[in-house]
């Protein structure tokens, strides 16, 4: 009777553990960081990401007297970084005007490093998902389940031990049954 309360108990457990990680998809919420315009090089001050999938959606258009003489490149660095850089796009020509970098990088600050030229302009928009933010909230549920899971697996067994235990003292004090008739 007692193993079949344990049981439930630890199927309810998982179950619970189970639907708090079962976050249904939803569509990603792409929110503006920075958004940098120009025809020519510079270096954008630092920029914060808050969540941990972020992207930079470009396009740029080449001279029109002279397409192939186009460059347009840019490289994102992270805070105080000035040669390993997360993420680049170097185009050439009338090729491919336009794209996404998904950098290599989480959160914090960075900054992007545009090398043009021969262009009649560009425009860059670094956006995060907004569903990549990991919120305090989730971060004490978790630290919750992964504290709380333990701490009932421990109950449950000393309920159980203390059980055996009981009934292992019950039948040593017990009587001996009589002996059968002869």
């Amino acid at each position: 009777m007692m193993v079949g309360k344990v049981i439930v108990l630890v199927l309810l457990a998982v179950s619970l553990v189970v639907v708090s990680f079962s976050v249904p998809v939803r569509a990603a919420s792409w929110q503006p960081i920075i958004t940098i315009t120009g025809s020519g090089s510079q270096t954008t001050s630092e920029f914060m990401v808050n969540g941990s999938e972020w992207r930079v959606r470009w396009s740029y258009v080449p001279d029109a007297q002279a397409p192939d003489l186009s460059v347009f490149s840019f490289f994102v660095y992270p805070h105080a970084e000035t040669s390993l850089y997360e993420g680049h796009v170097i185009q050439y020509g009338n090729e491919q005007t336009s794209g996404t970098l998904i950098p290599k990088a989480g959160t914090g600050l960075h900054y992007i490093e545009v090398v043009a030229g021969n262009n009649r302009g560009y425009t860059i928009n670094v956006e995060y998902n907004t569903e990549s933010v990991v919120s305090d909230s989730f971060i004490v549920l978790v630290v919750g389940i992964a504290l709380g899971l333990p701490i009932i697996l421990i109950i449950i067994i000393s309920v159980l031990v203390r059980k055996r235990v009981k009934k292992q003292k019950t039948e040593l004090m017990s009587p001996p049954p009589p002996p059968p008739p002869p």
